[in-house]
């Protein structure tokens, strides 16, 4: 499993999180912690570096479907979710705690 540290530069301002995954050959599963709920989440790889996961996010407003795409390089990752209409850019690097 990798655990990563990560910022979501939402329109309400910078949201810290954690984000964790685990890859079963090209298919992956995780858990993106932020806002206060842990997102459960799944996809899989688009490439050596990059993958492209579905799920939902809890707000204030209730769960959104959000589809996310992912580049990782060396121990960091970035990308965006889109998420009801909107890109939310993402951006993290991968915990010490690993």
């Amino acid at each position: 499993m990798e655990r990563y540290d990560i910022i979501l530069d939402s329109p309400l301002g910078p949201k810290p999180g954690t984000m964790t995954l685990t890859y079963t050959d090209d298919q992956v599963s995780g858990t993106l912690s932020v806002l206060g709920h842990d997102n459960p989440f799944s996809g899989e790889r688009c490439g050596a570096d990059q993958i492209a996961v579905h799920g939902s996010v809890r707000t204030l407003f209730g769960a959104l479907p959000s589809e996310v795409t992912l580049q990782f390089e060396g121990g960091t990752v970035t990308g965006a979710a889109k998420v009801s209409g909107q890109t939310i850019p993402m951006t993290g690097v991968k915990s010490a705690n690993n």
